[in-house]
């Protein structure tokens, strides 16, 4: 143990006796803050050792500093087999692996950018009446007593003060308070509760509690009574009062906020928040598809529902109907900044949207307002360059995660890694160059060196000649897979290797000065004379980004789409 801790303490991480699947007591040092290959042929050990034995220590010791509790609730890697890793900085996986499939899931999701955009929406967001159109303007305490003022005679009414919304816990304390207050009922989650007799509450479901500031009649003396005890609640529910009217028999609920009340059809809105915007919370998500943005099974289908808003095409999953595949309830899809609502920004395509909100601070003439959408919009810039920089610039936000290929999905992930400025870890990266282009490989390769650069220890998995040439240090495993796999067959720089040249990557390197290595190393394919002739069409594909193609291409053949 001491002379492992004595090695690390080089800058190095150090892996002893690794026998994890086909590995055979492997040795190894590890340079830090460096690029490291790990390459060799199929089932030659690299991902046993690169994620099932470095990234699962790194998991293990991670967990460890959590309770119990939370570490039944995480998947967990089983325990590496081996004897000794030191120096293993904080570690993350970057895999092509898909796990959960979450039909809420999309680019802008999963790259942290739609929590910058439902603050930005929060902050900055004028609500337009869904039904009218127009820009919900404020409402005086005057107009809202002319409102209920208006009832008929005799009309049953209840006042009640919003105090919590859609949040968990007990709420010990605020029952005090409201009992403190002078009020003897609240409204708990629908049903009508006296203060001194309110149950226990389940800590881990969200509430909604609202104090019953008064209950009254509608009758030519009311209104001082009325005006005072709809000041009471607007303080009480900060801005935000609740008025049940008896009619019929039917108590009818009517919310007024003294700031968003649509001019036109007196309907009131609640304040917006950063959960108003998001697909994964009651208050934000449209409750016909509950945020999936996908019509449930079963439902009715029309021709015209299978295209959602941005031309996309999938008879498997059509677009809801209410929200048009938008995923978001019709007020917060309703919201606009600058003239332009939050579904419309994810549909755009990046460069768009990246120029819409370089263009937003400077359409706010009020020093306020400019400095908070700077303040919001210098991250979400920041984020939008690191997706074009590892070569998904392509992608919409709105792109759902389900139809993203093993590559893509990774790259994603990479590019939320970089968003978050991590310093210091460890990245772990399966095959990073998996789907790309070669012409963007050496983009990627600029960034993990910049990551490099800023402290991080970068390590993949990876066949590509470029990434092998351009790491700093390669691993290679071998010789074979399975088990006559898992041996350490070369460590050292891609140099040295090319001048050893007795492993199957070596001779690759070796050879790569050859033009025509590729063409010795691959057989010819030869088409039988025999073969059926014939061909595959395809007309007017539209899935995804495509734009209206129309191909064909023969039977019998080895065709190579690029």
């Amino acid at each position: 143990m001491k002379s492992g801790a004595r090695e690390s303490k080089r800058g190095e991480i150090v892996v002893r006796r690794a026998r994890t699947h086909n590995l055979r007591e492997i040795n190894v040092t590890i340079p830090r803050q460096r690029l490291t290959v790990i390459t060799g042929v199929s089932g030659s050990g690299k991902s046993s050792f690169a994620f099932h034995t470095l990234f699962a220590e790194g998991q293990r010791r991670f967990l460890g500093t959590m309770t119990g509790q939370s570490r039944a609730c995480l998947d967990q890697l089983p325990k590496p087999d081996v004897d000794r890793i030191e120096g293993l900085p904080p570690v993350i996986s970057v895999s092509q692996q898909r796990g959960p499939q979450n039909s809420r899931s999309t680019v802008a999701t999963l790259t942290d950018i739609l929590d910058y955009l439902r603050v930005l929406y929060a902050r900055l967001g004028t609500i337009y009446c869904p039904e009218c159109q127009i820009p919900v303007t404020a409402i005086s305490p005057e107009r809202i007593l002319s409102q209920l003022l208006d009832e008929p005679e005799r009309t049953r009414l209840m006042l009640l003060a919003p105090m919590v919304r859609e949040k968990p816990g007990e709420h010990r304390a605020l029952f005090k308070q409201i009992f403190k207050d002078g009020y003897v009922r609240a409204r708990i989650d629908g049903e009508i509760i006296d203060i001194s007799d309110v149950p226990e509450l389940d800590g881990n479901r969200p509430h909604t509690i609202e104090a019953v500031v008064d209950r009254l009649v509608i009758k030519p003396d009311i209104r001082p009574r009325l005006a005072d005890s709809l000041d009471h609640a607007l303080r009480l529910g900060d801005g935000m009062c609740l008025a049940m009217v008896q009619k019929e028999g039917e108590w009818q609920e009517r919310l007024f906020h003294r700031h968003y009340t649509c001019g036109s059809c007196n309907r009131s809105f609640s304040p917006l928040e950063p959960r108003t915007f998001s697909w994964h919370n009651p208050q934000g998500a449209c409750p016909d598809c509950e945020g999936t943005g996908i019509r449930k099974a079963g439902t009715e289908t029309d021709e015209t529902d299978e295209t959602n808003e941005t031309g996309q095409r999938d008879q498997a999953q059509a677009a809801c109907p209410a929200c048009h595949g938008r995923r978001l309830n019709p007020v917060a899809s309703a919201v606009k900044v600058n003239q332009l609502g939050l579904p419309e920004l994810l549909s755009l395509p990046l460069e768009k949207a990246k120029a819409w909100l370089r263009s937003l601070p400077d359409s706010y003439e009020d020093q306020v307002e400019h400095l908070i959408s700077l303040k919001l919009v210098e991250p979400l810039i920041s984020r939008f360059e690191f997706l074009d920089a590892v070569g998904v610039g392509y992608l919409s936000l709105n792109r759902s995660t389900q139809s993203l290929s093993g590559g893509e999905l990774q790259r994603v992930r990479l590019a939320r890694c970089l968003g978050t400025q991590l310093q210091g870890g460890c990245f772990i990266l399966d095959e990073p160059t998996a789907g790309l282009h070669r012409k963007d490989t050496a983009r990627l390769l600029n960034i993990l060196r910049e990551m490099v650069r800023q402290g991080s220890t970068v390590i993949c998995v990876e066949h590509d000649l470029d990434f092998i040439r351009a790491a700093d240090h390669l691993l290679e495993f071998g010789p074979a897979g399975g088990k006559q796999g898992g041996k350490l067959l070369f460590a050292g720089s891609p140099e040295q290797l090319r001048k050893k040249a007795d492993t199957a990557t070596g001779k690759y390197l070796a050879d790569a000065a050859d033009d025509a290595s590729d063409e010795k190393n691959f057989p010819a394919f030869k088409t039988s004379d025999n073969h059926t002739r014939g061909l595959i069409t395809l007309e007017h594909v539209t899935l995804h980004n495509l734009n209206d193609v129309s191909i064909r291409f023969p039977i019998s053949e080895l065709t190579a789409v690029s």
